[in-house]
């Protein structure tokens, strides 16, 4: 799906154009499919999972985490000789806050700073900027250092790159003006900037897309939200994604079949 697409069912749904109060309409679009984007994104969807990226030390104590970095699964060594444990900005504060200076064990946590980088919405406000700190802080500049696991968060792609670029975070009232002018579909920004998830997913993404845009104009979000999740879409959207358990091979919280089970301590009949 393209955000030209997005634009049209978010009209449809409200009939025209969205109600407005201090914002213009094409800003009123944006706040909605931005929200929508973002919502969807916080579900913990394996289509979202980046798996063995190479990240490592900047020589710094920090590293530039990538532009589609959402949060965090996991981080392993590149390799037997490197052994790093992810813990807590709090826990590198107190090493750094020590005066200790180096460590058997190279510790990671990700961090928002203080800087801003990107426009988080229409009223020109920013969201801070995520790093991913390291401890001891004078190790070597070595990008493939460690094997990184991520989630993506929620962004718009270039349909005309060959390498899928990022085209960024943000919906802004000027791109939501392309996809509103008349003229074809792969004449405007709107048309060629598409939303990163599988095909399969589209109509319930519009399903959550109506639920936004009517809900703000009608007060009953919440309501909706529940009524998708309930339904049909969803639960087959998840079903296929993998989030619910498989009925083949060995459950993931299965118990070990060495784990010791005292059949004792079962009771037949607890009345």
């Amino acid at each position: 799906m393209n955000l030209k697409t997005a634009i049209e069912h978010v009209l449809l749904a409200t009939g025209g154009n969205p109600s407005t109060a201090i914002a213009t309409e094409n800003e009123r679009i944006a706040q909605i499919i931005n929200d929508t984007g973002n919502y969807f994104y916080s579900m913990p969807w394996k289509w979202r999972e980046v798996h063995d990226y190479q990240i490592g030390p900047a020589g710094s104590g920090w590293t530039a985490l990538p532009d589609d970095f959402s949060e965090i699964i996991s981080i392993v060594g590149n390799g037997s000789s490197y052994n790093v444990q992810l813990t807590t900005p709090e826990f590198i504060s107190s090493l750094v806050g020590s005066g200790q200076t180096d460590s058997a064990v190279e510790y990671v946590a990700v961090v928002y700073t203080n800087e801003h980088a990107g426009a988080m919405g229409t009223d020109g406000s920013k969201a801070p900027k995520v790093y991913l700190r390291v401890f001891p802080e004078d190790i070597t500049t070595d990008s493939d250092r460690y094997l990184m696991s991520y989630r993506k968060g929620f962004r718009l792609a270039d349909a005309k790159s060959e390498t899928g670029a990022v085209v960024g975070s943000i919906i802004t009232d000027a791109l939501v003006s392309s996809g509103v002018a008349e003229g074809s579909n792969t004449d405007n920004t709107a048309a060629v900037s598409e939303f990163q998830f599988p095909y399969y997913l589209d109509p319930l993404f519009v399903q959550y897309l109506r639920a936004f845009a009517l809900g703000y104009e009608q007060g009953q979000l919440s309501e909706q939200l529940l009524a998708i999740e309930a339904g049909p879409l969803y639960q087959r959207a998840i079903s296929r994604d993998g989030m619910v358990q498989q009925t083949f091979g060995r459950m993931s919280l299965a118990v070990p079949p060495t784990f010791p089970v005292n059949a004792q301590s079962t009771v037949a009949n607890p009345s």
